[in-house]
This record gives structure tokens, C-alpha cells and sequence, in this order.
């Protein structure tokens, strides 16, 4: 669902593993949208998003936020 800031669109995705990024991310990014994230959190596997990243401004990615997480 889109954010709206100074009548600009940003719009995020959030993908925590390969088989829900392959999913979102090919559907994400035929959406319109000014401004596109990505935000990888949890990241629980290793993935690749390289063929998703054409008119991506920002990827953040990040783990389980507490230390004893496995």
C-alpha cells in the first residue's frame, strides 16, 4: 500500500526469504510508484534480488532484532 509524503508516492515491500520475494517483488515492481524500497527483514535466508532492483532507490536489510534469535 502506498505512503504519500509532499504528493509523492513511496511505496515498500518487505521480503524476508527467496519464495516470498520471488512472489512480492515481481508484482511490486510493475506498480507505479515515484519511490520504491525494498526492506529485507527478517532476512532469513540468503537471497537474490538482483532482478528486482531496476528503479529500486533504497534496500535495507536486517536480521532478528534480539540476540539469542537462531
Amino acid at each position: 500500500m502506498p505512503s504519500y509524503r509532499l504528493g509523492r508516492t513511496i511505496q515498500t515491500q518487505w521480503v524476508e526469504n527467496q519464495k516470498r520475494a520471488d512472489r512480492r517483488l515481481s508484482l511490486f515492481r510493475g506498480l507505479p510508484g515515484q519511490h520504491k524500497n525494498i526492506i529485507c527483514q527478517p532476512l532469513l535466508e540468503k537471497m537474490n534480488i538482483g532482478p528486482y532492483l531496476h528503479g529500486i532507490e533504497i534496500v535495507a536489510a536486517g536480521g532478528e532484532p534480539e540476540c539469542a534469535a537462531l
